[in-house]
């Protein structure tokens, strides 16, 4: 299910979330406006990508996060930003965490 944090003002901030309980369907982030990086990270490994469909398999074109262990993004600015990102598992019911920073 699709997690909104476009609502998030204060940085950093970190939320946890649980992916679908079908492996590698993909779930929507949506991002705030102010943070200019995020990191992601869970026990289990995880994928992430910058297009999809909430719900929906993943793509052929994505970052693999080994298991224990954090990707970190620099988001762009103006029209190179992203609104959303996808992530999915391998492994159901992954519980992914996520920290924004404002840099």
């Amino acid at each position: 299910m699709a997690q909104d944090y476009s609502n998030v003002k204060e940085f950093p901030a970190t939320k946890r979330f649980t992916l679908s309980a079908t492996s590698n369907r993909v779930t929507q982030i949506t991002l705030p406006r102010g943070a200019g990086r995020i990191q992601l990270g869970s026990v289990n490994e995880i994928k992430v990508t910058h297009e999809g469909t909430d719900n929906t398999a993943i793509g052929s074109d994505y970052m693999f996060v080994p298991a224990n262990n954090v990707l970190s993004i620099r988001l762009g600015r103006g029209n190179n930003r992203l609104d959303d990102i996808y992530v999915a598992a391998t492994a159901a019911s992954t519980i992914v965490s996520i920290l924004f920073e404002e840099l």
